[in-house]
Formats: C-alpha cells, sequence, structure tokens
C-alpha cells in the first residue's frame, strides 16, 4: 500500500477531471469528462483547471450535530509539529452530506465518489478536486488499475485507526491510500513525473 499525500503541487492535473480508479477499472477513456457535480459556491484557486464541486454543509452546522468533527487547532495544540506549516492544517469551513450522495457517481473517467468518500468513516467528508484528479492522472500513466483503499477520514474515524497519524492529511480531504499491480517504485516515478518533491 502506497500513501499517496497530494498537495496543489503534487500530481497536479493539467486538464482538472475529478477522477478515482479501482481493480476493475476501463482503460483510460477518449478525454471526455465525466457528468458534472456542480455547487455554485465552489471556488477554484487555479482557474487553468476545471473543476466540478459536489454540495457542501458548513461544518460548524454538522459540529452541533456530533463531535466527530472536532478538528484540532494547529496554532495553539502545544503537540503540533514545529517542522509543519500551521496554515496548512486549518480546520475545513464545509464539508460534503456523504449520504445525501450516490456512491457510485463517478468523479473522474475510473474512480466513482465511494472510493474517497465513504460513510463508514464519517457521514460527511472532504475531498479535493485535485486530489480525485491526480489520481486519474497516476491511473493513466500507469495504464493499469489504481485502487483506493482509503480516502478521507473524518477526526474521530482517524482517531481509532491503529498508527494513524494524529494530524493525518486524510482528514484534510487531501490523502488517499493506494494499491496497484505496479511497483511502488512505478509509483512514485509516475508522482513524481507529475510535480510531487
Amino acid at each position: 500500500m502506497l500513501l499517496c499525500l497530494l498537495a496543489v503541487v503534487g500530481c497536479g492535473s493539467p486538464n482538472g477531471t475529478t477522477t478515482s480508479s479501482n481493480e476493475k477499472s476501463n482503460p483510460p477513456s477518449d478525454g471526455a469528462n465525466p457528468p458534472p457535480l456542480t455547487d455554485p459556491s465552489c471556488s477554484n484557486p487555479n482557474p487553468d483547471i476545471k473543476v466540478d464541486c459536489l454540495p457542501v454543509v458548513d461544518i460548524k452546522e454538522v459540529q452541533k450535530k456530533t463531535d466527530e468533527y472536532d478538528y484540532r487547532d494547529s496554532y495553539s495544540d502545544p503537540s503540533f509539529p514545529s517542522s509543519m506549516n500551521k496554515d496548512q492544517y486549518r480546520s475545513p469551513q464545509k464539508l460534503i452530506e456523504i449520504g445525501k450522495l450516490d456512491p457510485e457517481t463517478r468523479v473522474a473517467n475510473n474512480f466513482v465518489l465511494r472510493e474517497f468518500l465513504s460513510e463508514v468513516k464519517g457521514s460527511y467528508g472532504l475531498t479535493l478536486p485535485i486530489l480525485t484528479s491526480s489520481a486519474q492522472l497516476i491511473r493513466d500513466l500507469i495504464g493499469k488499475p489504481l485502487r483506493v483503499n482509503s480516502g478521507y477520514r473524518s477526526p474521530g474515524y482517524n482517531a481509532g485507526v491503529p498508527g494513524s497519524a494524529k494530524w493525518s492529511r486524510h482528514m484534510y480531504g487531501d490523502a488517499f491510500d493506494i494499491a496497484s499491480s505496479v511497483t511502488l517504485t512505478t509509483l512514485k516515478n509516475r508522482c513524481e513525473q507529475l510535480g510531487a518533491g
């Protein structure tokens, strides 16, 4: 298993297709985008990338219902590592209500929503368009199926995962675990080919 932590600088997408893939996926398509999943409030920091977004709920509303989404404050928590960027660990402001969506919704040519967001790991979730588009790019580069084992995890769920990082990027919607029939070296090389450092 390989943890692909993809920030905006890592494995970025030149075409903005949001995607995911599994062992039974089809070969890369002719480049047609999947049906849009839009929310008019969605903003995209990179205008060169086409991004479709899912409808969202304010995190304060979610936190009124459950303590499973209590994010640590990177600025006030003394356990936050000084070597890490505090700004990258701010609590998300909006989350996706997973139960209101079809888990088989195609979010890329070779991926469906459930691969990145699962109600088992929290009723609400977050996945960044750069994450799903990066998964598709990697899948296209290796030319073989790519299976996403774990995407978003709520802070409550993450706390119960043995060996999980206290500040896991899974809780911020920009990390996923993958498996493939290609070697870890090949996967690493493809991520680097896409700009990951």
